[in-house]
């Protein structure tokens, strides 16, 4: 039916993962089709990779600026870059239309848009509103967990992985809970720590270092590549709502998740392999004990 099918999707890391979806209804659909991504920052490095898609682009080049432009002057080299494709799913938010003016002056193919911000109000899984829009193509009942594999990869390394931080801080459980967490003479039994720190987590390096100590190592500056390759090494993964922690899920580490106020029913990662949990009154009302006895029972799964 299609020759190149290209997906177009903006956003942070979970972005990302939750999307991972629609790449393998697509993969199944269509197995003779090769697929593309225009993706955010390293991502595409990452799918490349996995084995996702086998063209991608970065959105956050140059060369895409001026199709974010009325009328905007575009790039010949994306321009042609673009003509590979004979359809385009686009999950970009363009409230205005200009992306999607810009690229059908240039190119024609089939178009599909899909939700570029899909309201929290409808407790449906992500994934699966991003699926939706494939019905167009006859594509239905699809399997909505992201999943990722990498080739080659490696033994467990770490007993257990951790990231405490997220891209907001009202989603991080407080960091007297984690000190209490990780200095635990159940956490230190269990064997190595690797502790993954994003850019958000900058200017906490230091607090991170010193709850580290000599028990594991710190994962900080690396690429989304680097960092699936580390948390494969990991036999549990501990960490907030947040797109390290989707990633974790969909590599199949076995998660423990400290839930905010994020709308659970949309955005927690939907894999048998992960435990939530909630407080209350939000994540100060998660105990030490709590996670302590999660990360036991999910450890002995």
């Amino acid at each position: 039916m299609f020759c190149r099918i290209l997906v177009v999707r903006g956003g942070a890391v979970g972005d990302f993962i939750v999307t991972l979806p629609v790449w393998a209804a697509l993969r199944r659909a269509f197995p003779n089709t090769e697929l593309g991504g225009l993706v955010s920052a390293d991502r595409g490095e990452l799918g490349k990779y996995a084995g996702v898609f086998e063209h991608y682009r970065c959105l956050d080049d140059l060369e895409w600026a001026s199709f974010f432009v009325p009328a905007g002057e575009l790039d010949e080299r994306a321009v042609e870059w673009l003509s590979g494709f004979d359809a385009i799913i686009s999950y970009l938010h363009d409230p205005d239309g200009v992306w999607e003016e810009n690229v059908k002056r240039v190119w024609r193919g089939e178009w599909i848009s899909g939700p570029g911000s899909p309201p929290d109000n409808e407790n449906r899984s992500i994934s699966k509103k991003l699926l939706k829009p494939l019905k167009a193509w006859g594509i239905a009942g699809a399997n909505s967990e992201p999943c990722l594999t990498l080739p080659n990869q490696a033994d467990s390394l770490h007993a257990l992985g951790a990231h405490p931080g997220s891209g907001s801080r009202a989603k991080n459980w407080p960091e007297t809970c984690w000190e209490q967490f990780l200095q635990h003479s159940l956490v230190i039994e269990h064997g190595g720590i690797l502790l993954i720190a994003g850019e958000a987590e900058q200017d906490r390096l230091g607090w991170i270092e010193s709850m580290v100590g000599n028990q594991g190592e710190i994962h900080f500056g690396k690429s989304l590549l680097e960092t699936a390759h580390a948390l494969r090494q990991c036999r549990l993964f501990v960490g907030h709502d947040s797109g390290i922690t989707h990633l974790a899920a969909a590599l199949g580490v076995r998660c423990v998740v400290l839930w905010g106020e994020t709308n659970r029913d949309v955005w927690r990662p939907p894999q048998d392999h992960v435990m939530v949990l909630e407080g209350g009154k939000g994540l100060k009302e998660i105990s030490v004990d709590a996670v302590l006895a999660a990360v036991a029972a999910v450890g002995s799964r």
